[in-house]
């Protein structure tokens, strides 16, 4: 089966993977299923660590 993984998805899958569902989780893991996510999943997951707030955040918890 073909899984397009939306934003959110992409983001927890790369950085907080607890968050995800254990049913979602599963069929990602699934070697049988294909994972993609689009160019503007990509894009936006690109806007929120280059995001002037989020950097801020970054600099004020260091």
């Amino acid at each position: 089966m073909r899984l397009l993984l939306d934003t959110v998805t992409f983001i927890w899958l790369t950085s907080e993977p607890a968050k995800l569902s254990t049913p979602a989780t599963d069929a990602m893991n699934d070697a049988g299923n294909d994972l993609g996510f689009s160019h503007a999943s990509i894009w936006e997951h690109s806007l929120t660590i280059l995001s002037p707030t989020r950097s801020s955040k970054r600099t004020a918890q260091a």
